[in-house]
């Protein structure tokens, strides 16, 4: 739209510029301001005229008007004018005449000099006619002009003299009465089809678009009428002229109606059916009753401009602008140019000398208001620009608030999940020491079920914050995007039994994990994160039956799908997309909180995107609920890349070994250190690392494994972790656990290659990590 822009707004100067010099030419080359001044040129202001070759010649002063002398203003007539000479000349002589009908027959002393049969338009026009020099001689010398006119009959006056002499004013009357028109009509109509690609361009810009078919319309009607362009007969072009001129007082009244009330006069079917009968109806209108017809129809359209003229007073004084008022002066001025026409072509009431001035006035005043609507529309458009600009800023300005205010959110997030992981993670170890104290000695069934409770309270607080961590790692901007690679999927499976085993024995479910061999293509994290939500969604919303785990096959299409089905109650059809919401929760509206937040699917979807995989969704209530992911198929081989987790570890792997443990929070670090020396470690621990770095100074021990927090009141676990394993002589297990959300650690600590263990994490947990950690040192 901006290069459609800029070529009208050049198109516009290039047009001004040739009106400007259209103008100029006009107020500075008058026809007949350079006629001769040579006595040797005669002018003729008298003339004998008859109507036929019968009837006597009467004395008739030049110019001659027929319908001002009450005689028919259409067809023959004859006029003889006497050249005397003193000596026949010894150079070309010409007849300039400012009007004469192109139909004529000139005869020089009793010779046809000139002929031109009826095969244009009858209408006067400038003319130069040679007279041979062989047929003049001294003395009187006879001239007789024979005209025929389909109407404005009459003869200007007669000039005759040396053709150097006069061709330069009969060339000035020509440019001006023709050529000007065309040029000025052409301008005009390059104009309009301007105005035309904005309408067409921009629908609601109706005005624009009817003005530019007036304008159109008016330019073809005007350069037809002086251009003789067409081959057609007479009375097919005088037909095509009439139909133009009743398009123009339709198109003027829609515009002006459009302009004043901003709808169209009439249903665009009607107003297009309308456009095109007219031109059948002026086909089959006879052609003696043209000229009668012609006279009513443009009494009726001066009616019509006159409305119109009103409308746009209205509209001017509603918009008080400079605009609306042009146009009003424009349209004054083009019915001026009607009724001047009016008076002089068909009723025949001015000389012959005058001319259609509507052919003019009519381009010149819509080629000023078409220039100033693209102005305006320019104007209109700069303004949008600055609007988009500023608009930009304020977006800019807006999305750069919200960061910081997303980015505070995620802060304030992650240190309150921080604080709540602390404590929650100290619960956790002493009670997974309770645990195995009890194992030691018999319990009553009272205190088991007070313990089986408590248990069950630690663990759905603690998922409850494994999927605010889940849900946080996927949402951060900051999170490099995940990698695919080559994933074998019984791996996986291994991985998700193991955790949510005990969660279906303990509903009475069966959790089935059908085998598969297939390998495919996805980050194996984030896999084992979606069906893990799966499986444990299901299981949640199962009350008897089972979970069944499988793969459906697609090897056509190089894909497989891996599909979570469960005979639990099942998802109503206008709820199915409601339940990827982040907090839905459609089976638990009183939010209790051991059924959870309703992450699970949010993480599910939101994983899913991130990774390329197509989600499904299939359930009918009261039979189930079927999760399909498809994944892409790869033939890569080798040892899988998803390391599943074991179901059991055996703590003896972590007897003897010496660790070193660097945690700030007092309560976690006696309760990791509790643990850990149950397991039959050899442990020192640092509450900052300015404490660990005295006892690296004072000795020259190294340990098996390190564990340290990842917020130290002196520094980062993670830069200590890296700090260690770079001076380290030996080689040494790590592990960073941590209870910061904020995404920009996250992101680091994935980027780090260090394991890394979340709080809040049970007994069970730590010793699988550590488990892993160590199994390579062995």
């Amino acid at each position: 739209m901006r290069a459609l822009a800029f070529a009208m707004h050049r198109c516009l100067h290039v047009c001004a510029s040739v009106a400007l010099w259209l103008c100029a030419t006009w107020l500075f080359g008058l026809p007949g301001a350079a006629h001769a001044e040579q006595e040797s040129i005669r002018v003729f202001d008298q003339a004998d005229f008859r109507g036929d070759d019968t009837a006597p010649w009467i004395p008739t002063q030049l110019p001659d008007t027929w319908a001002l002398r009450g005689i028919p203003a259409s067809g023959r007539g004859e006029y003889r004018l006497i050249l005397p000479l003193d000596a026949a000349p010894d150079v070309p002589w010409v007849l300039e005449l400012e009007r004469i009908s192109p139909t004529h027959e000139i005869h020089l002393n009793g010779t046809l000099i000139d002929r031109h049969p009826p095969e244009n338009r009858m209408v006067p026009a400038p003319g130069l006619i040679r007279l041979p020099p062989h047929l003049l001689q001294a003395g009187d010398n006879e001239l007789r002009m024979v005209l025929h006119y389909s109407h404005l009959g009459g003869l200007s006056t007669v000039q005759a003299g040396p053709a150097h002499l006069l061709e330069r004013s009969y060339n000035q009357a020509l440019w001006w009465y023709h050529e000007l028109t065309q040029h000025l009509n052409l301008a005009a109509a390059v104009l309009a089809v301007l105005l035309l690609i904005v309408a067409w361009r921009q629908p609601r810009e109706q005005a624009i678009g009817l003005f530019g078919a007036l304008e159109l319309i008016s330019s073809v009607r005007n350069y037809v009428f002086y251009g003789n362009l067409l081959a057609w007969p007479n009375e097919w072009i005088e037909k095509f002229l009439f139909t133009a001129i009743i398009w123009m007082g339709i198109l003027l009244q829609a515009y002006a109606h459009s302009l004043r009330f901003g709808r169209p006069l009439l249903r665009p079917r009607f107003f297009w059916s309308l456009m095109c009968g007219i031109p059948l109806l002026a086909a089959c209108l006879p052609a003696p009753w043209l000229p009668t017809t012609r006279v009513l129809v443009y009494g009726v359209l001066a009616a019509m401009n006159l409305r119109s003229i009103q409308l746009v007073v209205a509209a001017a004084r509603s918009a008080r602008d400079f605009m609306h008022w042009a146009l009003c002066a424009c349209l004054l001025a083009i019915f001026v140019a009607a009724l001047h026409d009016f008076a002089y072509q068909l009723l025949g009431w001015l000389p012959i000398t005058h001319s259609i001035t509507l052919t003019r006035v009519l381009p010149l005043a819509l080629f000023s208001y078409s220039g100033l609507l693209l102005v305006r529309l320019f104007d209109a458009m700069a303004q949008v620009d600055q609007l988009n600009r500023t608009l930009e800023t304020r977006v800019a300005l807006r999305t750069r608030d919200l960061d910081a205010a997303n980015a505070a959110k995620t802060r304030f997030i992650a240190n309150a999940s921080h604080d709540l992981r602390q404590p929650l993670v100290s619960v956790s170890l002493l009670l997974g020491l309770l645990r195995q104290e009890m194992a030691k000695t018999a319990s009553s069934a009272a205190v088991q079920d007070l313990f089986a409770r408590l248990g069950r309270a630690v663990s759905a607080m603690e998922d409850l914050l494994r999927h605010l961590l889940d849900f946080s790692r996927l949402d951060s901007t900051g999170r490099a995007p995940p990698k695919s690679s080559p994933v074998k999927l019984q791996d996986i499976f291994e991985a998700v039994q193991a955790h949510e085993s005990s969660h279906a024995q303990s509903k009475g479910l069966h959790l089935r994990m059908r085998p598969t061999p297939h390998t495919v293509l996805s980050d194996p994290v984030l896999l084992e994160q979606i069906l893990r939500n799966l499986v444990n969604n299901a299981i949640r919303y199962t009350e008897r039956g089972g979970v069944l785990v499988a793969v459906r096959n697609r090897k056509s299409q190089g894909q497989v799908q891996l599909c979570v089905w469960d005979t639990g109650s099942g998802i109503a059809a206008d709820a199915q997309e409601a339940i990827f919401e982040p907090f839905v929760q459609l089976h638990n509206p009183s939010r209790i909180a051991s059924e959870g937040l309703g992450l699970g699917l949010a993480i599910v979807r939101h994983a899913a995107m991130q990774l390329g995989h197509a989600l499904e969704l299939s359930s009918h209530p009261g039979r189930g609920s079927c999760f399909r992911l498809t994944l892409a198929l790869t033939d890569a081989t080798g040892m899988p890349l998803a390391q599943g987790m074991e179901p059991w570890v055996d703590a003896a792997i972590l007897r003897g070994r010496a660790a070193w443990l660097v945690e700030d929070n007092d309560t976690v670090r006696e309760a990791l250190a509790l643990q850990l020396v149950q397991w039959g470690m050899r442990l020192q621990c640092f509450s900052c690392a300015a404490d660990l770095q005295a006892h690296m100074l004072a000795t020259q021990d190294w340990p098996d494994l390190f564990i340290s927090d990842a917020l130290l009141p002196d520094g980062n676990g993670l830069d200590l972790i890296i700090e260690l394993l770079s001076s380290t002589p030996m080689p040494m297990a790590t592990l960073l656990v941590t209870g910061n959300t904020s995404p920009d650690q996250l992101a680091r600590q994935e980027h780090s290659g260090v394991a890394v263990l979340h709080k809040p994490f049970s007994s069970e947990e730590l010793l699988l990590a550590l488990s892993k950690e160590l199994r390579p040192l062995l």
